[in-house]
């Protein structure tokens, strides 16, 4: 057996105990009344695992970490999970964490910093008030999605936290973001105009969502010291905008500007010294 999908089973209550399903790579329960897993351990060829909709669920078993091949893990409208066990940590062999829909989910793990291989991040619709600093240790990241509830905006940290490990994110391509006040714009946009990622896709709207508020980097435009011309630029071309200025201080930095000459030593000088220089 390699799948074992389970949907809309409102009487299953418990699963039998796993140990001689060494060969599962898929393990999908979708719609069922489960108020508990058994011991995840045996699967140790699962690759894929989905909870979706098991409103009894109230935590994860910390085995979940023995599972050294999983790459996709999702989480969706498990309202009574609580919080994620550490041992997921464990898991470097992950590609996709998405945590959608987990309304009593308060807090990460800092030991999400050590999924070294994880590409797409997805935290949508949680109570988070803040994400772990060690988000700044998952350099693969390619997508990005950080959705805060309503209930939550008013505490929430977890914007400016991103701000601050958005430099080393180097890979990131697309960066989704909802539930931002204006001082979150700004602390985001500071840390896209000190170091603009390549290729960066801000646009998260949806047609089908027209009450979806993407990023606005213009809303900040006073604090983020745009031209004047920017009140009617969109985030990209504010972004490319400050991608003209990163090339503009990489030529300082090299001493090739002709203001300074190839004997210059702005090399000496700060990355933030070096943006306050393109920006003249």
């Amino acid at each position: 057996l390699e799948n074992l999908h389970f949907n809309d089973c409102a009487k299953l209550h418990d699963l039998p105990v796993m140990r001689t399903m060494t060969r599962l790579t898929s393990l999908m329960l979708h719609d069922c009344a489960l108020k508990q897993l058994p011991c995840l351990e045996p699967l140790t060829a699962l690759q894929h695992l989905s909870h979706e909709s098991l409103p009894d669920l109230t935590q994860l078993p910390s085995s979940i970490g023995k599972l050294i091949g999983l790459r996709e893990l999702r989480l969706a409208g498990c309202r009574g999970i609580t919080e994620l066990p550490s041992s997921i940590g464990a898991l470097t062999a992950l590609h996709m964490l998405a945590l959608e829909g987990l309304p009593n989910l308060k807090a990460l793990p800092p030991s999400i910093g050590a999924l070294k291989m994880l590409t797409e991040l997805m935290l949508t619709n949680c109570a988070l008030t803040d994400v772990p600093w060690s988000i700044e240790l998952l350099t693969g990241l390619r997508t990005l999605k950080l959705y805060v509830s309503d209930s939550v905006r008013k505490e929430c940290r977890a914007f400016k936290t991103l701000a601050s490990a958005l430099p080393v994110l180097r890979l990131l391509q697309r960066l989704h973001l909802d539930g931002l006040g204006e001082e979150d714009v700004a602390a985001i946009g500071r840390a896209l105009k000190a170091w603009p990622l390549p290729l960066l896709d801000l646009d998260a709207s949806y047609l089908f969502d027209l009450a979806y508020r993407r990023i606005s980097l213009t809303s900040c435009s006073q604090a983020l010291a745009l031209p004047p011309e920017a009140t009617s630029w969109d985030d990209a071309t504010i972004l490319q905008h400050w991608r003209v200025q990163q090339e503009k201080m990489m030529a300082f930095a090299s001493g090739l500007h002709v203001r300074l000459g190839e004997v210059s030593r702005v090399s000496s000088l700060n990355d933030v010294a070096l943006v306050l220089i393109a920006d003249e």
